[in-house]
């Protein structure tokens, strides 16, 4: 009886463009074959698939968004200083922008994001969809968060979610010979070659200018590349 059960989730998946447009009712599917078949059905496919009457496009964006967070290394947690969503190995490398200032002992400045253990994750998705926010919406929403970029124009690390937030100067930097203050030709901002012990430890230069990341391309691994983090944990996230 299982082997005939994944048999016919595997050609439902396979042709679940063709069963929604039957008149047939989709809700004798029960929860837990949601869920499996919302494993099988690839997340561009999903994303693509039309369903006017939403007879189950809905429904598998909420199982794969159960998918997503079934995973520990997922859950996501609300900081009580700026209200900005992260996992537990995000909050090593992200800067809370309301959080308290310290210095690292490597020398850079850090404000780590403070975990809100009042928050409660599945509370906050269910607020949501009595919101009557989409479904499809809100895996989006938390999923964008959980994907890990680098940019090539400003050099930073950043998730899905702030892919329109890259500040940066459009213009270089101008010296005198020999001095190491200077400023940016785009804005008059004070720039400098190199820190020193009066600006040692101050915030990164935040820049004049605001336009989408650029991503930067990962080294192909068919040359002898090691996959990055980055990169494993974007697939690892993506596989669901």
């Amino acid at each position: 009886m299982a082997a005939l059960v994944e048999e016919s989730l595997d050609f439902v998946a396979s042709n679940l463009v063709e069963i929604i447009l039957l008149p047939i009712d989709m809700n004798c599917l029960s929860s837990t074959l949601v869920k499996r078949l919302a494993q099988k059905v690839d997340l561009e496919y999903l994303e693509h698939m039309k369903d006017k009457r939403d007879k189950l496009k809905s429904k598998l964006y909420m199982k794969k968004l159960e998918l997503v967070f079934d995973k520990q290394e997922n859950l996501l947690y609300r900081c009580v200083s700026c209200n900005q969503l992260c996992t537990k190995a995000q909050r090593e490398w992200q800067q809370c922008p309301a959080g308290q200032n310290y210095v690292e002992e490597r020398g850079s400045l850090q404000s780590n994001h403070i975990i809100d253990k009042s928050w409660e994750l599945n509370k906050f998705v269910m607020s949501l969809r009595a919101a009557k926010i989409p479904w499809k919406d809100i895996f989006w929403k938390f999923f964008a968060c959980m994907l890990e970029f680098k940019c090539s124009t400003c050099g930073d690390r950043f998730t899905g979610n702030k892919m329109n937030q890259c500040n940066y100067h459009p213009e270089p930097p101008l010296f005198l010979t020999g001095q190491n203050q200077g400023y940016y030709t785009c804005c008059n901002h004070a720039a400098e070659r190199f820190k020193t012990e009066q600006t040692f430890g101050k915030e990164k230069d935040p820049g004049c200018t605001l336009k989408k990341h650029t991503l930067r391309p990962l080294q192909p691994e068919s040359e002898g590349g090691a996959p990055s983090k980055a990169s494993q944990k974007r697939r690892k996230v993506s596989r669901v």
